[in-house]
């Protein structure tokens, strides 16, 4: 699926079936993080694993 930057929304992305990749273009200041890891022990779950590499960085 191509994308222009309006269709870069997070409930796209949330919603993007499995399987399915996205080409779209992006914010320059957009942070990406990688899914949280696996809950272990008590507290409120993480929403943000680790800090992805930028655009730039790749």
């Amino acid at each position: 699926m191509v994308g222009d930057g309006h269709y870069d929304t997070l409930d796209l992305w949330q919603r993007l079936p499995e399987g399915v990749i996205l080409l779209a273009r992006s914010a320059r200041n957009r942070v990406l993080y990688h899914l949280p890891g696996v809950q272990s022990g008590r507290g409120r779950r993480r929403k943000y694993g680790a800090r992805a590499l930028s655009p730039q960085q790749l």
